[in-house]
């Protein structure tokens, strides 16, 4: 199992070779060009292809027979509503913590409005099937031999690492979390698609609504909060089943994986230099 964890490792080094140089050639294009934010973004999901579906997916084509998936699963009404209604609570969460400190944890924009079928196809559906498929289907699905949480949280992590930023980070290490139970639950991979493109798509398509510009915060705590609630109720309901986790040291203390991290907290350190100097 060791030797499969370096071989994430590298093949994750080798993806944010391939996305870091993708995005910085694609952000010097829309400088050169006045594109402003769609270049970069546009650069991102060719970084993303290359890094998650061209890297992960020649990976996933050798190992395939060595991947495990619960087959027995069903996809369910239940799964899907209670996946979504946790989301929109996480997304409360980290929205509190981005106010409480003051946006200085964001990622700095331009302040460029990005139409909404752009930001549909770039932002939410192409992320959503590049990421899954890179972070669910092949890590978690290499590693879930080895336990549940052991895998979810080794792709969550990294997964959290990959977005380069504190508050998207810690948004993103939550969602794996949850995509990893769902995807464990349902054994379709599409359905955790589906899950991150709403979420991705709520970023996407609210802004755009009259109201929301007057009333978002308040759409937006109000959804949380229901959802938080639901999520409560769940938790105390189930109490009992609390498990017990436990994630081997070896999978993160390796060359490859804290080559990767510290490429990604270093990039997440220069975004809040930028920040502060914006």
């Amino acid at each position: 199992m060791k030797n499969d964890i370096k071989k994430i490792g590298w093949l994750l080094l080798l993806g944010q070779l391939f996305f870091q140089g993708t995005v910085f050639l694609a952000a010097l294009t829309g400088i050169l060009l006045g594109l402003g934010d769609k270049a970069t973004i546009i650069g991102s999901c060719i970084g993303s292809f290359l890094a998650n579906v061209v890297v992960f997916g020649i990976f996933y084509l050798v190992r395939r027979k060595d991947f495990t998936r619960n087959i027995e699963a069903k996809v369910t009404p239940k799964i899907i509503f209670g996946g979504f209604t946790v989301i929109l609570m996480w997304n409360l969460v980290i929205s509190l913590l981005d106010t409480l400190t003051s946006n200085k944890l964001s990622i700095p924009s331009s302040g460029e409005e990005i139409p909404a079928l752009f930001g549909l196809i770039f932002i939410a559906v192409l992320p959503a099937v590049m990421e899954e498929f890179a972070f669910r289907k092949v890590i978690f699905g290499l590693t879930r031999k080895h336990g549940f949480w052991p895998a979810a949280i080794l792709s969550s992590v990294v997964f959290g690492l990959m977005h380069q930023n504190i508050t998207q980070g810690i948004f993103a290490f939550g969602m794996g979390i949850i995509f990893c139970y769902v995807y464990e639950k349902t054994g379709r991979i599409w359905v955790t698609m589906l899950l991150h493109f709403a979420n991705n798509a709520l970023s996407v398509i609210l802004p755009h609504i009259p109201v929301y510009e007057g009333y978002g915060p308040l759409i937006e705590a109000g959804l949380g909060i229901v959802s938080a609630v639901v999520f409560a109720v769940l938790l105390i309901k189930n109490r009992k089943k609390l498990p017990h986790i436990s994630v081997p040291k070896e999978w993160f203390i390796n060359v490859p994986m804290m080559l990767y991290s510290i490429i990604c907290v270093g990039m997440a350190v220069c975004v809040l230099v930028i920040g502060a100097n914006v």
